[in-house]
């Protein structure tokens, strides 16, 4: 049997040793090209350009009622709290029957009142009957006096009598005014038994239950609390180096926590004099009021605000992430020459916005200008650890 011929080296080389060849000659490859990719540059530029930019204030606040938009519903006389017809969240009219007194007592009163009345009418009615009859009797004998049938003490006697009724018909009218006018305060009392509503609102507190004693003093025991929530405004504290800006007028964009879907509208209707210093921080306080009738707000609520302040119309703007600020000032950086460093150039900034900032000078409408790059960053440091 003819042995078979043995498989000879190409060119001295083996096949394995050709396939490591080439799959080294891969993996450079693959390395290669993740390094260039790696050193690619990744400049971002902008040009420079022209925008409205809209001044704000952006501060936080409360929602909270307006002054009048809150009444503190309380009794006036002294009794048992009988009847509650309302509850927490309740909803009611202004002159709306929310509570009633049980106030024996004060009926007791009232009726001593009226009983006080009828007796000073009834005295009154005998003054005035006495009266009468004095001036019937001084007249006769006035008449008798003049046909000299009776002395003349006896006539002066007469009118004096008539005179001393008049006086007590005058003082019987005084008692029975001062009765009336006791049955009227006794009444007005009584009648403050029924508590009503002043105003349209919610209940937002019951500070009393059915059955309760209430003991009226020099000040009203609050039994209910009632809010107008439709008439509600935020009191935003606004710091010192802002205040300036703010006057009454400017519109608000208005941002609640609690309702995270919706933004409201406002506008600046009051801006306090008075400063409030809090934790070192001096603050005045700004009122906003909502346009129109938002829903859902409740008083204390957290809110964002963002007050405008002014407009600069047609300004020549960059990014704000495209200034930098250095010892000499402030700069942006431009391109330069290919494989050249970039360039610093310093600029004069005006008002900004929470996006771009206006450029006073420095430069020109359509300049290019670095935004980020990590070659300007390895720059920087360069130069930064070249300066120490």
């Amino acid at each position: 049997m003819d042995a078979k011929p043995s498989r000879k080296p190409i060119c001295g080389v083996s096949r394995i040793t050709l396939l490591l060849i080439l799959a080294l000659f891969i993996l450079l490859l693959i390395i290669t090209f993740f390094l260039l990719k790696s050193r690619k540059d990744d400049t971002v530029l902008v040009s420079v350009k022209r925008q409205d930019i809209v001044q704000r204030v952006t501060a936080t606040g409360a929602v909270t009622l307006q002054t009048d938009a809150m009444v503190n519903i309380g009794a006036e006389v002294s009794g048992k709290l009988k009847k509650l017809y309302v509850d927490v969240g309740s909803t009611v009219k202004a002159g709306q029957l929310v509570a009633v007194m049980e106030v024996p007592e004060q009926l007791s009163l009232l009726r001593q009142a009226r009983a006080s009345v009828d007796a000073s009418a009834s005295r009154l009615k005998e003054a005035e009957a006495l009266a009468q009859q004095a001036q019937r009797d001084g007249a006769r004998t006035e008449s008798l006096y003049r046909q000299g049938a009776v002395s003349r003490a006896d006539a002066e006697a007469a009118a004096t009598r008539y005179r001393t009724a008049l006086a007590q018909v005058d003082a019987a009218t005084a008692a029975l005014q001062q009765a009336e006018a006791e049955y009227q305060r006794q009444s007005t009392n009584l009648a403050k038994a029924r508590i009503y509503s002043p105003i349209n609102g919610t209940v937002l507190t019951i500070d009393a239950q059915e059955g309760e004693i209430i003991t009226a003093g020099f000040t009203t025991t609050t039994l209910l609390t009632v809010a107008d929530l439709r008439r509600i405004q935020l009191d935003v504290p606004v710091d010192e180096t802002d205040i300036a800006r703010i006057r009454a007028g400017q519109s608000v964009e208005i941002n609640v926590d609690a309702i995270k879907d919706r933004t409201f509208s406002g506008r600046v209707i009051k801006v306090s004099s008075g400063a409030t210093l809090q934790q070192n921080v001096v603050s005045y306080n700004v009122v906003v009021a909502f346009n129109g009738h938002p829903q859902g707000l409740k008083p204390q609520m957290t809110a964002t605000v963002n007050i405008d302040t002014g407009v600069v119309r047609d300004a020549l703007v960059v990014p704000f992430e495209a200034v930098r600020s250095t010892n000499e000032g402030e700069v942006v950086y431009l391109p330069g020459s290919p494989g050249q460093p970039f360039v610093a150039r310093l600029v004069q900034t005006g008002v900004s916005d929470e996006k771009v900032v206006q450029i006073l000078s420095g430069l020109k409408y359509g300049q290019k200008v670095v935004l980020t790059s990590s070659r300007l960053d390895k720059q920087l440091e360069q130069e930064a650890g070249a300066g120490q």
